[in-house]
């Protein structure tokens, strides 16, 4: 295991070979959208091809099999998901066998977790692979935020629209994706970005994944500082109330009070601007003209938190969990054990297809109290990392939790590759500091 920064951010030929091969995994597969707007793009034959791949070149180096908490976790994993659509079809009345298929899907899509992890611990090192992502991420981030900039004031139409029927509505910028119709009025349009994800919320939660990598590597202020800002283009509740967190956290961590205090009331007084000048627009056509952009972003923000205008059930405007919360806990009573199955939520027969996403009781819904457990055991793992020791460490324990309220209203682990290695890079990085400090260095 590596313990410098020197080594994390400096690249051999080998590392520079083996990390490509990585992200054209990550990159064409979801969470990546790239599949859906690049006409004919492979993505259905690819992790067959890699698969090959990486068994090869492990077999090729006669690299050895190391058994660790990570592959054991995967392969527990495959072997749930190959008994999946038989436990639900002996435990729920409703189980069809055809609703096994997307268990069948994950089996492939562990599989090549699972290579993928020994390819990378074999060549890389999941350091670099870290530092890779904090650099993508950052990138995409720059990108969205100068994309947003030249589309608020430019009549500018999308190069492309997706291209998978039945999928979510994208529309492609080249240098970022908007998801949903995209509008045009000619005077003013502001969209969020979402990278090249399939909506901003999921971009938002990877830019806090790098900042935490950042964080936790202390690879750099600078990149610390540049994530937070460029991060914003996402305009994600999820990822204001993250930020809040974090800077809450780390500057009480630094005993930072008075830079708390002035940089609270900054922001304070910022949103107090927005939410004025917004609410006035609301009323009068002249002052939402005079300041288009300040309306726009009152919108997309802090008109999401006010609850005049809020339906289904919904706590604030841009509550959009509250009523799936409620459906996914009548689900999770119907079948607590083993759940409705992965496919509940899309199915039709069960009277839930659309009503379960995104809210805490979603994976208890759909896999009950024992998938939950085998699906989020590598969350737990990084947990037990963290807490565990005779000198604990802060920062990670802080990271932590601050991924965990993010799983509150995002409680997903198949997300493809990219999605689990983010879980991965985490659990690796709280490994590599625990090694510091063991040799008494200090973070």
């Amino acid at each position: 295991m590596t313990d410098t920064l020197l080594s994390i951010t400096e690249f051999n030929q080998k590392d520079k070979w083996a990390l490509f091969t990585v992200w054209f995994l990550f990159t064409s597969v979801s969470p990546f959208e790239l599949y859906a707007i690049v006409p004919y793009h492979p993505y259905k034959i690819i992790p067959f091809v890699l698969i090959l791949f990486f068994v090869g070149y492990l077999i090729y180096f006669r690299i050895e099999l190391q058994i660790d908490g990570i592959v054991l976790i995967i392969v527990i994993q495959i072997l749930y998901s190959a008994f999946g659509p038989i436990i639900h079809l002996i435990s729920l009345n409703g189980f069809r066998i055809e609703d096994g298929q997307i268990y069948h899907k994950l089996i492939l899509h562990l599989t090549v977790i699972l290579f993928t992890y020994l390819f990378v611990k074999a060549t890389a090192g999941f350091e670099k692979l870290a530092y890779t992502f904090v650099l993508v991420l950052l990138m995409m981030a720059v990108l969205g935020s100068f994309s947003i900039i030249i589309i608020a004031y430019y009549d500018l139409n999308p190069f492309s629209y997706t291209l998978i029927p039945d999928h979510r509505p994208i529309s492609n910028f080249i240098t970022m994706f908007t998801t949903g119709e995209y509008k045009s009025d000619g005077t003013l349009s502001i969209v969020r970005s979402a990278g090249y994800f399939d909506e901003p919320g999921t971009f938002a939660f990877y830019l806090i994944v790098a900042l935490l990598l950042t964080k936790m590597y202390k690879l750099s202020r600078r990149l610390e500082f540049a994530l937070i800002i460029f991060g914003f283009c996402t305009l994600s509740l999820a990822y204001f109330i993250s930020i809040a967190v974090y800077f809450v956290f780390f500057e009480l961590y630094a005993w930072r009070i008075k830079r708390i205090f002035v940089i609270s009331i900054l922001f304070i007084s910022a949103l107090f601007y927005i939410h004025t000048v917004g609410t006035a627009g609301l009323y009068d056509l002249e002052v939402r003209k005079k300041n288009q952009m300040i309306y726009a972003i009152y919108a997309l923000t802090t008109y999401r938190l006010q609850t005049d205008n809020t339906k289904n059930g919904a706590i604030i405007n841009g509550d959009n969990r509250s009523l799936n919360l409620r459906h996914s806990i009548e689900a999770f009573k119907s079948a607590p054990v083993f759940g409705l199955g992965m496919n509940a939520h899309s199915k039709d027969r069960d009277g839930y297809k659309g009503k379960l996403c995104c809210n805490p009781f979603h994976p208890l819904a759909t896999e009950g109290l024992f998938g939950t457990i085998v699906y989020f055991a590598l969350f737990s793992l990084w947990g037990i990392s963290c807490f565990s020791g005779n000198k604990l460490d802060w920062i990670s324990i802080l990271c932590w939790i601050i991924i965990f309220v993010n799983l509150v209203q995002r409680p997903g682990f198949t997300a493809g590759p990219f999605g689990y290695f983010a879980y991965i890079l985490l659990y690796k990085a709280t490994a590599w500091r625990k090694n510091l400090i063991l040799k008494k260095d200090v973070l």
